[in-house]
């Protein structure tokens, strides 16, 4: 909304339509992820952000309503790949006796250390260089 000088109405609206969509696929990704198993569908949520996210944010750069939702939904649907599978993958990765211990330690750490600061870490990378696509590139 800043950087692209969108009203945030407009980008939470947007977002907001997007996200319940993905919220009405993701058991459905959890049903791909029983039946072609989990590695697939988390390498497709990885390859997915890995070569969509330029082209997810240049569309969202694009003034109006249809490009900016196809590049959300495009990192959206990478997303969903990897939700709908974690439930059963993360679980797996520890033995039974320190399973909820560990996978609780790593994964709220991870996600307070990467997730939390990526807001700080690229709004400061689009000032010091100039360029909006960083949220791509550190994506």
């Amino acid at each position: 909304s800043d950087e692209l000088g969108y009203s945030e109405t407009h980008g939470l609206l947007i977002l907001l339509a997007v996200m319940l969509f993905l919220m009405t696929i993701i058991s459905q990704v959890g049903k791909l992820s029983d039946r072609f198993g989990r590695k697939p569908l988390l390498m497709t949520g990885m390859l997915g952000f890995l070569f969509l996210s330029l082209p997810a944010f240049l569309l969202i750069r694009i003034d109006g309503i249809l490009p900016i939702t196809v590049g959300m939904l495009m990192l959206g649907l990478s997303l969903v790949c990897m939700l709908g599978t974690m439930s059963a993958a993360l679980p797996a990765l520890f033995p039974t006796h320190v399973r909820y211990g560990s996978l609780s330690v790593g994964y709220n750490l991870s996600a307070s250390i990467f997730g939390g600061t990526t807001p700080l870490v690229i709004t400061a990378l689009i000032s010091w260089t100039g360029s909006n696509l960083m949220p791509a590139y550190y994506a």
